[in-house]
């Protein structure tokens, strides 16, 4: 955090009005509630299930072994994955973020070219 607030200050004191968009944790998935009184914008993707964004990309290894993803799914982990979890999981808590007064920016929610379509829509 220590870094983050150096780099906004020196990044206030060359143009205070400069939008400033932080990236979330774990590539983007988690907000960062302790940089709300900094007044950035924090940024989000929808990654999860990796099964369906992810299925055959050729950098996660593996992933060219996974199961045909399917929608609802319950992957090799055995989460059961859902519209209601993704609205728990992914979006309620950057809505809390924005509730705080934090600008929300999300990046690519989506299925890499070998989801099946069906799938990616669901």
């Amino acid at each position: 955090m220590r870094v983050v607030r150096r780099l906004v200050e020196a990044i206030r004191a060359e143009d205070p009005a400069r939008l400033i968009v932080a990236d979330g944790l774990r590539w983007g998935r988690d907000p960062v509630h302790g940089l709300v009184d900094l007044g950035i914008a924090q940024s989000t993707r929808g990654y999860d299930p990796m099964e369906v964004s992810h299925y055959r990309t050729s950098w996660v290894g593996g992933s060219e072994k996974w199961a045909l993803p399917s929608w609802p799914m319950e992957p090799r982990t055995g989460e059961v994955w859902n519209k209601g979890r993704l609205k728990k999981d992914r979006i309620e808590p950057w809505k809390a973020l924005e509730a705080k007064g934090a600008g929300v920016h999300v990046g690519e929610w989506g299925a890499f070219q070998h989801t099946p379509h069906r799938v990616a829509l669901a």
